[in-house]
């Protein structure tokens, strides 16, 4: 069975492995999910895995990949707020 890891430490954890297999995913809402998919649980500080192997069904990567775009979208959302201010501004 695969060891159990802290979200962030010096050496090895889930945050590292998260960036590694999934770059510029924020560590911390995928380790929520992770639970929440019952793909880890938390024993103390440590996320440990429910089975050797984890599979998601299509159901759950359209939900990850849902919130992806929600995040992407109130990012545009800002920006565009922001630019709004910074012209208005400029004007002055």
């Amino acid at each position: 069975m695969p060891i159990g890891l802290p979200l962030r430490g010096r050496g090895r954890s889930l945050s590292k492995l998260i960036k590694r297999v999934m770059p510029g995913e924020n560590p911390d809402s995928v380790a929520q999910s992770l639970v929440r998919l019952k793909g880890v649980r938390r024993r103390g500080r440590l996320y440990m895995p429910t089975q050797r192997h984890l599979a998601f069904s299509n159901t759950s990567a359209h939900v990850h990949g849902l919130n992806t775009l929600m995040g992407m979208l109130r990012t545009v959302e800002h920006m565009s707020r922001m630019s709004g201010r910074g012209s208005s501004s400029a004007r002055r």
